[in-house]
């Protein structure tokens, strides 16, 4: 049996630290926010307002496109939230959230353009 090092890093795609902006859509609300960091599978995505985990989400992507830096491809997926943090709102003026999304229906070809941009 092979020992991991607890401290390895288990994700199956790279991730990447990259603000990019999310629409996201839900049964009781539609909010415009932006990303800490993304995957094929998933996103960090920085919101304010509490978001429960199980949440599904309608999910567009805005991403630039490869052939033109000055244009923007959007990508439409479904997601779940996975994990939701409140940060302490003592230093802000807005309650703040960190959520994990993760694609739980997309397309492959949206994948590969993920992937293809997070190779760029």
């Amino acid at each position: 049996m092979e020992n991991k090092n607890a401290n390895s890093d288990r994700r199956k795609y790279p991730r990447i630290n990259r603000r990019l902006q999310f629409q996201m859509e839900a049964e009781d609300f539609d909010l415009v926010t932006h990303s800490l960091n993304l995957s094929c599978n998933g996103a960090s995505i920085r919101v304010n307002r509490s978001i429960a985990p199980m949440t599904n989400l309608k999910i567009a992507l805005a991403l630039p496109s490869d052939a033109n830096k000055d244009e923007t491809e959007y990508l439409e997926c479904s997601g779940v939230v996975v994990r939701s943090e409140q940060l302490d709102s003592a230093s802000h003026s807005e309650d703040i959230y960190y959520i994990a999304v993760f694609f739980s229906a997309i397309g492959d070809n949206e994948k590969e353009k993920i992937a293809n941009f997070l190779a760029s």
